[in-house]
């Protein structure tokens, strides 16, 4: 939305509210007026407005807000503040307000893109302008001012957002070597593809040069590695089903009245009738099944005749299942530099694996998570055409042994001799026959998934 008429916040900018809905802000920079909205499958013009909160904190129920929404919002208030000032920065920098400042092109440190924009210096000095005509003198300004404020105050529980690029060992950088990356990806959720009745993709793959990670996809770091170890376990659900004679019909015979109304049903029940009729075979059978069904026993068709109804077993399909990956290595540094190295890349496992906290503590965000990549041809980073494709996964556990040599051993600078890193991932998506088409266009020149 344009900053141009004082009204700051998205649609687009959209946050969990009451029962999973989706909701967003629109805030008035004048008055501080805090209008919530929940954004319906209809288009904005049937949005429903639930209230506004004042510039004091209060929340006041208006338009179509129902009174268990009312109360998740008063209970939650701080945290529709906080996605607020979040969505109103957001709308300053990426509308160009020419008051504000441009918006940066790099993220510095840990910051948000906003929280940056913040901490840029030459956004600083343009923000504080004593001049009389300056944007900070304004009402927007004084606005502005109180939203850098409270971002303030929640920068000590946003996210790592860049974790750096590092190599194990550090020589592996300058060589041909066949290596594995791992990069660090901010978490996407998938959306709902209304078409479809399902859910769209996560994100798109990887290009043909390996250049972009996933398009759209925020890269916050990576770790280079030797190939040491490669397995893949391809697997499919499959399990035993079994359907007798009787069940069979009843089936055949629901589907009908699905498929064709009652009037077809009715021909179907009467064929099975006939066909009973004229069989002594099942007469039997149905004989048995109900006497048994009568006393409680089992098995009386066995123990009677020696024969049992045919159970018609089969396998049948039960769906996809997702594979895992695990992979082991020993990191033993030469130096200083590569001691901080495998530091690093330790720290970097363990706390992007790990959830993260929103501003108000009431969620908890998904970890971040991991596309592994075999290379080839040096540092240039080729796919290996001859090692399987791993869709994007999650870091299920990271286990580190500081003496994997059974014996307490350290250099002079604390560091350990060896770490034995073990590290557990699993695709977050299946894998479809369509994959390796999608992959190669059906020209057998990679191994695939």
């Amino acid at each position: 939305m344009s900053t141009t008429d004082k009204i700051l916040g998205s649609r687009e900018d959209q946050f969990p509210c009451y029962d999973g809905r989706r909701c967003y802000t629109l805030t008035n920079a004048k008055t501080g007026k805090i209008e919530v909205k929940e954004a319906t499958w209809f288009g904005s013009a049937n949005d429903r407005y639930l209230g506004y909160i004042d510039d004091q904190g209060t929340f006041h129920q208006e338009g179509r807000g129902t009174e268990a929404e009312t109360k998740w919002i008063r209970e939650n208030h701080q945290q529709v503040i906080n996605h607020s000032v979040t969505s109103s920065e957001e709308d300053l920098y990426e509308n160009n307000n020419p008051h504000y400042g441009e918006p940066p092109g790099t993220t510095k440190g840990n910051l948000t893109k906003s929280e940056n924009a913040l901490a840029n210096e030459e956004n600083f000095k343009k923000n504080h302008s004593t001049s009389t005509e300056g944007f900070r003198e304004t009402d927007e300004g004084k606005k502005a001012a109180n939203f850098e404020r409270q971002v303030e105050g929640r920068k000590q529980t946003i996210g790592r957002k860049k974790y750096g690029n590092h190599c194990y060992p550090i020589t592996l950088r300058r060589s041909s070597q066949d290596r594995l990356r791992i990069s660090v990806l901010e978490f996407m959720p998938k959306e709902f593809d209304k078409k479809n009745f399902g859910f769209a993709a996560r994100g798109a793959s990887t290009t043909a040069d390996g250049k972009n990670i996933i398009k759209g996809r925020k890269h916050l770091g990576s770790v280079t590695l030797p190939v040491n170890q490669v397995t893949d376990a391809n697997a499919t659900k499959w399990g035993e089903d079994r359907m007798n004679a009787g069940q069979a019909a009843l089936a055949d015979i629901a589907l009908a009245g699905l498929e064709d109304g009652m009037r077809d049903l009715a021909g179907v029940a009467g064929d099975y009738g006939k066909s009973g009729a004229e069989n002594p075979a099942l007469k039997e059978a149905a004989k048995q099944y109900f006497v048994g069904a009568a006393t409680g026993v089992k098995g009386i068709l066995a123990r009677t005749t020696g024969e049992v109804i045919n159970p018609n077993l089969e396998l049948i399909f039960g769906g996809p299942q997702l594979r895992p990956f695990t992979f082991t290595y020993l990191l033993s540094p030469r130096d200083n530099k590569e001691s901080q190295e495998i530091l690093s890349i330790i720290r970097l496992f363990k706390q992007s694996m790990a959830p993260q906290t929103s501003g108000s503590n009431l969620f908890l965000k998904a970890p971040n998570t991991y596309k592994l990549e075999f290379l080839t041809q040096g540092s240039a980073g080729s796919p290996h055409r001859f090692l399987p494709k791993i869709k994007e996964c999650a870091l299920l556990s990271c286990n580190v042994n500081y003496t994997p040599n059974g014996t307490y051993m350290t250099y002079e600078d604390s560091s350990m001799v060896t770490y034995q890193m073990t590290l557990a991932f699993q695709e977050l998506d299946p894998i479809y026959n369509a994959d390796y088409g999608n992959l190669d266009g059906g020209t057998d020149t990679d191994i695939g998934f």
